[in-house]
């Protein structure tokens, strides 16, 4: 740098000037060119405060006979120096540091040392730059890897000639801010906080102060850490292995350093975590901001078999996850059993069956018995539930073994709620179905059925009980019944209340036209299409006729009736026309008559004959292509009666009389008097018959309205007849 020279030098160059033009140049003048100045301390770059000695050298040829005179000190340009030093008269200035005071001053300055001559000459050195008032911060090494949560020391400052003072102090993990300190004090310190929980590996640590400045200046001190934060730990506790039946609790615990931040959070148990098939058995939710963690999830492996694997991952609040040491367990469910306790194996049933069994599962386990099904050489036949909510389930089902005699194996197979499956020992059981009973009832064996001497009607159809029955201990029942005749079916008729084990039936066969020798037998078909046939029997029919008599008419007063019939033959049923009737009648007072008389159109017959009293008709029929066949009938016969009275007096206690007249009245003929007073009937008086005319007398002494009638009894010859009330008034 130049500087402009001052007054007193000025005169003294132009005193050299001017001497120079009357004196030629030697070459001992020549040291004047070799003026040299520099700056030794400070440093380029250096930061300086206070009071500062700024070293130089300066100095010139030593051939010649000009030396340094003085050195001065300029700061940033300024026109006159901060410092001037004399130099000792040599050709190197000896002189001692200039001084310069930095008080109030910050940032970079610029320094240059001036060297003036004995001889006028003067050089400026090449200026040095230095920092004054610097700040200073300084952050501590740390001796050990990093955990988690911790401090570290950071010192800053500003020297004492600074017009600024610290602010602030941060630290700096890695380019984020770990921590924040307000400065107020010079110098300033402090433990500052920092937290590499989740960082691993090497980190920088960096101070960084602040200053009160305007504008605020900024300086910074860094060093390297390694940050070894412990891994958390889980751990399944129990089950630990070996074997496990039924339910059980996997319980976990998981912890992080107490030193971090980071906290467990939820750890997931898995079951067989390694396969294609895992299974999440659940998830144990931790307590915020504990270090530690225990819980435990249910594990129901009931109906499971075989080995397992338990796997437990915590998950930690900084996302952190860590899987526990496997546990391999051995499951064992033992299997469901199912028994048959009745009937036993080598019985003999019969019809419905009623089988008794037993299942059961572990009381370890949650499986319980669900259904128990019975099968039959293989086939279900009955399912029923279990419903005791148990692990003990007796039961019993049924099995129709109706029909189906031979032996049979039975077995039961349990069904669990965890839908596995046992099957029974086998049980061999005989069935046998007892026979059915089928028989014909009626007509007895070896009776006349048709014609003379048959025990039927003489019509031509054979009237035939038949009965059927199957055991009380089947399900089978009795559904139609067949009256077979010589092997061929006739008739059929249904039973009827079903289901019932009896069956009974009338059943018809027209043996009109089938004269002769006949086997009946009767047969059964149940509701599973069984058919039993009963024995046979025989019976006989025989071609006859049949006489009868149309409805005989009662003469009221005796005398003529006609008396009419009807023939017709037992087989074919047609009528007989010109077959002759042998009548005889007889009655019950005189002499019997017979008379033979023929059947006419439709086979019908009539005779007029003279009645006097009851008579008894009997007609017979026979021919030799006819089995005989007789009718009888009664003629009864009324007697006409009519009577009268007569009072001699309507006062109380007054006689009456009466009489009555009867056409044709035997003597003897019972007779009774007989009145009706106030809704009650009474006998005045009891009789018999002298003649055909009746005389009676009355007496009635309480006052009141009587009616009379006269009774002719019931004899051998007459049907009973009464005479007309006959009403009589007493006063």
């Amino acid at each position: 740098m130049t500087r402009p020279l001052r007054p007193a030098a000025a005169a003294l160059v132009a005193v050299a000037a001017l001497l120079g033009s009357f004196l030629t140049a030697t070459p001992a003048d020549a040291d004047t060119t070799d003026l040299a100045v520099a700056i030794t301390s400070p440093a380029a770059g250096a930061s300086v405060s206070g009071t500062v000695n700024v070293g130089s050298s300066a100095s010139t040829s030593n051939l010649g006979t000009d030396t340094p005179l003085s050195v001065a000190l300029f700061v940033d340009g300024a026109a006159s120096a901060t410092d001037t030093v004399s130099c000792s008269g040599n050709n190197v200035c000896a002189a001692p540091a200039l001084s310069w005071s930095t008080a109030g001053l910050i940032g970079s300055h610029s320094l240059v040392v001036q060297v003036t001559t004995l001889e006028g000459q003067s050089l400026d050195s090449a200026p040095v730059s230095v920092t004054a008032n610097d700040p200073v911060v300084t952050i501590a090494t740390p001796g050990a890897p990093l955990v988690g949560i911790g401090t570290i020391n950071v010192s800053g400052s500003t020297p004492a000639t600074s017009p600024d003072a610290p602010a602030k102090l941060e630290l700096l993990v890695g380019a984020s801010v770990a921590s924040t300190f307000a400065c107020t004090t010079n110098p300033c310190s402090h433990a500052m906080g920092y937290d590499v929980t989740g960082v691993s590996g090497s980190v920088t640590l960096t101070a960084r102060l602040t200053t009160d400045g305007a504008p605020a200046r900024i300086v910074t001190d860094a060093t390297g850490a390694t940050v070894s934060n412990p891994a958390p730990n889980v751990s399944i506790t129990s089950p630990t292995g070996g074997q496990v039946v039924g339910p059980v609790s996997v319980a976990v615990t998981a912890s992080t350093n107490g030193n971090l931040s980071d906290f467990p959070s939820t750890v997931a148990v898995v079951l067989n975590a390694a396969t294609a098939s895992p299974v999440a058995l659940g998830t144990v939710t931790c307590t915020a901001g504990q270090h530690t963690c225990t819980g435990s999830v249910p594990w129901d492996p009931s109906g499971l078999s075989g080995a397992f694997t338990l796997d437990a991952t915590l998950t930690t609040s900084d996302a952190v996850t860590r899987a526990a040491t496997t546990r391999t367990v051995t499951v064992d469910s033992p299997l469901p059993t199912v028994a048959i306790s009745d009937p036993v194996g080598g019985a003999t049933v019969s019809g419905t069956v009623v089988v008794t069994a037993d299942a059961t599962t572990d009381g370890r386990l949650t499986e319980l018995p669900s259904q128990v099904q019975l099968l039959v050489d293989g086939t279900i036949v009955d399912t029923q539930q279990c419903t005791s909510g148990t692990h003990d389930c007796p039961i019993t089902l049924t099995w129709d073994a109706t029909g189906v005699t031979g032996d049979h194996v039975l077995t039961t197979v349990v069904t669990t709620s965890l839908l596995r499956t046992a099957t029974s020992a086998a049980v061999t059981v005989a069935v046998t179905t007892p026979p059915f009973d089928v028989a014909v009832t009626s007509p007895a064996a070896s009776s006349v059925v048709v014609g003379a001497g048959a025990t039927a009607t003489s019509s031509g159809t054979v009237a035939v009980i038949v009965s059927a029955s199957t055991d009380l201990g089947q399900n089978e029942f009795p559904q139609t019944v067949e009256l077979l005749v010589d092997g061929t079916a006739v008739d059929s008729s249904p039973c009827l209340g079903n289901p019932e084990h009896a069956c009974t039936a009338t059943l018809h066969w027209d043996a009109s036209s089938s004269a002769g020798l006949h086997r009946l037998a009767a047969r059964l078909t149940t509701n599973r299409s069984h058919e039993a046939t009963s024995a046979s029997r025989s019976v006989f029919a025989r071609s006859g006729s049949r006489v009868a008599f149309f409805a005989p008419p009662i003469a009221a007063y005796g005398g003529y009736t006609i008396v009419r019939g009807r023939v017709a033959s037992t087989t074919s049923k047609q009528p007989l026309v010109g077959a002759a009737v042998r009548l005889v009648l007889v009655p019950a007072v005189g002499r019997a008559r017979t008379v033979v008389v023929r059947t006419g159109v439709g086979g019908v017959f009539s005779i007029r004959t003279r009645y006097y009293a009851n008579t008894v008709v009997s007609a017979r029929v026979g021919a030799s292509w006819l089995v005989k066949g007789t009718a009888v009938a009664t003629q009864r016969v009324r007697a006409p009666i009519t009577c009268s009275t007569a009072r001699t007096t309507t006062l109380s206690g007054a006689r009456g009389t009466g009489v009555c007249v009867v056409k044709n009245l035997p003597v003897g003929t019972v007779v009774r008097l007989r009145y009706l007073y106030r809704g009650r009937w009474a006998t005045l008086a009891n009789g018999r018959t002298t003649s055909t005319v009746i005389r009676f007398t009355y007496a009635f002494r309480p006052r009141g309205t009587y009616s009379l009638q006269v009774t002719v009894g019931t004899s051998r010859v007459y049907v009973a007849t009464a005479s007309r009330l006959m009403k009589v008034v007493i006063r």
